[in-house]
């Protein structure tokens, strides 16, 4: 009965941080919560007992924590934030920094491709980065040119590396950031199974 789910929801425990949060990623197997926000500092709960969560690491990054995502198999997980950087932490090594991936704005989203070895980052563009090699697969750039705020979506296909892109125009409202060419990728999704798509 599809009336009775939300019958069934209660609270369980509740987490407190220093500040606002932003964004949550369950790992894959469920075992640990990462938290990100205003703090500055990732912190992974174990939430095994639910109503007993407790935080088993913090990662301290600089800046506002913008996007969370874990790898397929929940052994890396993907940092995005305001400082510029795509951090990649290994959970398998103590919660150890890994990588910083430099951009050229702030990160707002950070999605791994089902494969587990390709990482899409979004930002001002959009980079395919082969996360055993470190080497950018594929490169997305856009220019706002006529002030409106844009949709885009991105077509790919990991088996070629062949990656097209078209911008359709969702709105007529003008913006002070794009009237100056400015673009931000706010959100990134692989489509599900092969993730032949990107959007």
């Amino acid at each position: 009965d599809s009336n009775a789910f939300g019958k069934n929801l209660r609270i369980l425990s509740e987490i407190s941080r220093l500040d606002r949060i932003y964004t949550v990623q369950f790992s894959p197997d469920g075992q640990f919560l990462a938290i990100g926000g205003y703090d500055a500092t990732v912190a992974i709960v174990d939430v095994t007992s639910l109503t007993a969560p407790h935080i088993v690491a913090e990662i301290p990054v600089d800046g506002l924590i913008n996007s969370l995502d874990w790898n397929p198999n929940g052994e890396l997980l993907a940092i995005g934030g305001s400082d510029k950087l795509c951090t990649l932490v290994d959970a398998s090594q103590n919660w150890q920094i890994l990588h910083d991936l430099r951009r050229p704005a702030s990160v707002s989203c950070a999605e791994w491709h089902p494969n587990g070895r390709h990482l899409a980052i979004g930002s001002s563009d959009v980079v395919v980065v082969d996360v055993e090699t470190l080497r950018v697969e594929k490169e997305i750039s856009f220019q706002n040119d006529d002030g409106n705020d844009d949709t885009m979506s991105f077509t790919s296909n990991m088996s070629t590396g062949l990656v097209s892109s078209t911008s359709s125009v969702a709105s007529g409202r003008q913006n002070s950031a794009a009237a100056k060419g400015a673009v931000r990728i706010n959100d990134l999704c692989w489509s599900p199974g092969n993730g032949n798509y990107l959007v």
